[in-house]
């Protein structure tokens, strides 16, 4: 099971990205080399919904051509959950397609407090990643680092 290494700085990017969408979900793409990320990409939610997210196919492009001319990897998706803990919801098993991808949730559900397995620690927010085979319904949890 591969891990997920973040920076201070992505990790800040990241609650600050999911703070500025509420209510909705902010989104978005990760990018960098065997596990460790080297940019984290924010995206338009399109889905109008507060439990749900969905990137445009052409923002999805846009990003994933940009990763490649950095010489760098797709490695997972981001999104929060501004008022649930950070597990996959059914949603969001419903709707992966990409099981060789990690899943970056972040919950602003803390209400103060963190209480995490193998996520990141911070007051005001809980980051924990997945790997998510929407096919067979099934995740299971990637362990996060801060580097």
């Amino acid at each position: 099971m591969q891990d997920i290494c973040l920076s201070e700085f992505q990790i800040c990017l990241l609650l600050r990205e999911s703070l500025a969408a509420l209510p909705m979900e902010a989104c978005g793409i990760i990018a960098g080399q065997t596990g460790c990320a080297t940019r984290i990409f924010t995206a338009v939610n399109v889905a109008q919904t507060l439990h749900r997210f969905s990137i445009a196919p052409d923002e999805l492009s846009h990003i994933l051509c940009q990763i490649d001319r950095a010489g760098d990897q797709w490695l997972g998706i981001w999104h929060s959950h501004p008022q649930s803990p950070a597990v996959p919801s059914a949603a969001d098993i419903r709707c992966a397609r990409h099981p060789t991808k990690i899943w970056l949730i972040v919950s602003l559900a803390t209400g103060g407090r963190v209480s995490i397995g193998k996520g990141i620690r911070y007051e005001d927010c809980v980051i924990r990643g997945y790997r998510i085979d929407g096919e067979r319904c099934r995740f299971h949890e990637v362990p996060v680092r801060k580097v």
